[in-house]
């Protein structure tokens, strides 16, 4: 209620903080524990825009219409660095590890950032357009993407022991040289699965774009967002991404998994995969039909939603069966403020066959339950 206009984004520290930024010209820090504001930080022009520092959440970003990201200092209230952009800056998020600051801009553009302690120092920016358009639109979201759990079987898997090379092997400059260039190969190619970034334009596409080469690995359609602030985000797991659509629908697409492998090496000018398929739903029906904001409910949440919902009194945990519950609920706003939560079937139908027909949690009979549970039954 102390916003006195559109508040347009926000942000949670890792200690429970809300930074909220508002067309009123104001970032106001917040405490759920608190009814009022604990602090207001002031701009010359709308802020659209706020992120925390991933790992200090004593230091925030914010960006708005004066073209200016700044980073403040909480403690003390004041601007400890900026930095001047072509344009007006729409969105702006930390790099997951701190070491980048991205920024999209009015004009299609998103420009990086890197950051030593505080300081911002330009590092590139890329162009998010059509091939056939001249100019890029509007850039209103942008998300990391976390693929560190797709690869961690590979990564922690024990590696075999190479053979001890002989003194006179030792001697031999040309299989020194082999081995670093293989080590050298194998820590770029974790990096390119692991350094990813989605970029959501008003030109109702969602780009994946590999952030070791700047080039665009996946690219996505199927909803509606030609004019409005949406915001695409991925699910705890990074198997999916959801937006919401000016056309009242909530879109989903399935992204990378183990079955399904993300082609890093699809990269390079006009080299890259389109997806099109996707799955979508009703999500309002209110006038105009618009779905402001969609996002996925962590995995701890749905879980305790579930065992707690009465449905399944006998199943005391959900962790033996075999489903991605970081996408199984949605929650939606609309443009008359409404909220909606919505259980995807096909998550409510993996609990129902894991607890059988009698409840059981260990039923041999559910095909949703782990291999390990149904070799111990025979």
């Amino acid at each position: 209620k102390e916003h006195t206009n559109d508040i347009v984004d926000i942000s949670w520290s890792n200690t429970g903080f809300l930074l909220s930024g508002s067309l009123d010209k104001t970032v106001r820090l917040w405490h759920p524990t608190r009814p009022t504001s604990l602090h207001l930080f002031r701009h010359p022009d709308a802020v659209t825009c706020v992120s925390f520092h991933p790992k200090e959440d004593r230091y925030f970003l914010s960006g708005g219409f004066d073209k200016r990201i700044r980073i403040w200092n909480i403690t003390n209230g004041r601007v400890v660095e900026w930095a001047q952009a072509s344009h007006i800056i729409t969105t702006a998020r930390y790099q997951p590890d701190g070491t980048r600051v991205a920024a999209g801009l009015i004009d299609g553009k998103v420009i990086f950032y890197s950051v030593d302690g505080i300081k911002l120092k330009f590092f590139t920016e890329i162009l998010c357009k059509n091939r056939s358009k001249r100019d890029g639109k509007k850039v209103t979201g942008i998300a990391y993407k976390n693929l560190q759990n797709l690869i961690d079987d590979e990564v922690d898997k024990p590696k075999s022991k190479t053979k001890v090379d002989s003194p006179e092997q030792k001697k031999t400059k040309l299989k020194t040289a082999a081995k670093m260039v293989k080590s050298f190969t194998t820590q770029r190619k974790k990096k390119k699965i692991e350094e990813q970034i989605l970029i959501t334009s008003n030109d109702s596409r969602l780009r994946l774009v590999g952030l070791n080469d700047l080039c665009m690995v996946r690219k996505y359609k199927g909803h509606a967002n030609p004019t409005l602030q949406f915001k695409a985000r991925f699910s705890e797991s990074g198997e999916f991404i959801i937006i919401g659509s000016e056309t009242g629908k909530c879109v989903i697409w399935n992204t990378a998994t183990r079955r399904n492998p993300l082609n890093v090496n699809v990269t390079g000018l006009h080299m890259y995969d389109k997806v099109k398929g996707f799955e979508c739903f009703e999500a309002t029906r209110a006038n105009p039909p618009i779905v402001t904001e969609a996002t996925f409910a962590p995995s701890v949440s749905a879980k305790d939603a579930l065992l707690n919902s009465g449905l399944f009194p006998s199943m005391k945990k959900l962790g033996h069966i075999n489903h991605d519950f970081s996408s199984a609920f949605i929650v939606t706003c609309d443009y008359e403020g409404t909220i909606r939560v919505f259980l995807r079937q096909v998550s409510f139908q993996a609990v129902i066959h894991a607890a059988g027909p009698m409840g059981d949690t260990e039923s041999a009979k559910s095909p949703f339950a782990r291999s390990k549970k149904k070799k111990s039954v025979k």
